[in-house]
């Protein structure tokens, strides 16, 4: 008997000089951090992380975002020299992140351009911003669907803290998230009075009659790829 090995599951952000559009305002990648996971069980395989030198300025308004100067990229390899490793890492897998769709893999597939080489394959995509905007927007004390405000929400920061967006720190905190999200979402399918904004006296709980799930989610099919003319998302701050 033939034996099934699930898909990996490859978490990545990138921290960059600037916001879409990247052609416009030629943004290059300053950071990047992959964290490659079991897709059965988000067991950790490899997590990989290193500054990227951009060859140009990195602007403050940039670094007020991350906390990366131009003296912390002095001397890194460029994306180029990177690509390698990065491909090794990405392809044929599921990409998953926080905004990834709009940001995070046309940044990618802008800077593979940019080198001439070619770029890993995607096999699916998680996008935590989509699955929040779908499913928690709108709740009781979720003011927006950030990644630092979900994190809040989520108990996952501690109340008031502020959380730089670093490439490696965004990879955990997104993993956390959306862990919170899909156990969050399961007991709600099976308890629906358990979501915050119904009222808990009109609601009537039925037990489900059995232990298999009917929670759908969103599939992709195998080597997705970016819509033409997908509108990206203006800036990596506001998710």
């Amino acid at each position: 008997m033939e034996q099934h090995h699930p898909i990996p599951v490859a978490w990545f952000d990138f921290e960059a000089t600037g916001l879409a559009p990247f052609d416009k305002n030629n943004v290059k990648v300053v950071e990047v951090a992959v964290s490659i996971r079991e897709g059965d069980t988000q067991a950790q395989r490899r997590n990989w992380d290193t500054l990227v030198y951009p060859d140009r300025a990195i602007p403050i308004e940039s670094s007020n975002i991350h906390g990366i100067l131009d003296r912390h990229v002095e001397g890194k390899p460029t994306f180029a020299e990177i690509a390698d490793t990065l491909y090794a890492l990405m392809h044929n897998k599921i990409w998953a992140g926080h905004n990834v769709r709009k940001y995070d893999i046309p940044l990618l597939l802008r800077e593979y351009k940019l080198c001439q080489k070619k770029p890993p394959l995607c096999l699916g995509i998680i996008d935590t911003l989509e699955i929040a905007n779908e499913a928690f927007r709108g709740r009781a004390n979720l003011q927006d669907c950030k990644l630092q405000t979900l994190c809040h929400y989520a108990d996952i920061i501690a109340p008031g803290a502020v959380q730089r967006h670093r490439a490696a720190t965004d990879v955990e905190l997104t993993i956390k998230l959306c862990k919170f999200m899909a156990s969050q979402l399961y007991m709600e399918y099976r308890y629906p009075a358990l979501k915050r904004q119904l009222p808990v006296e009109d609601t009537v709980v039925v037990v489900p009659k059995t232990t298999h799930s009917v929670l759908e989610i969103k599939k992709e099919e195998p080597g997705v790829s970016i819509e033409p003319g997908a509108k990206q998302a203006r800036t990596k701050q506001a998710a």
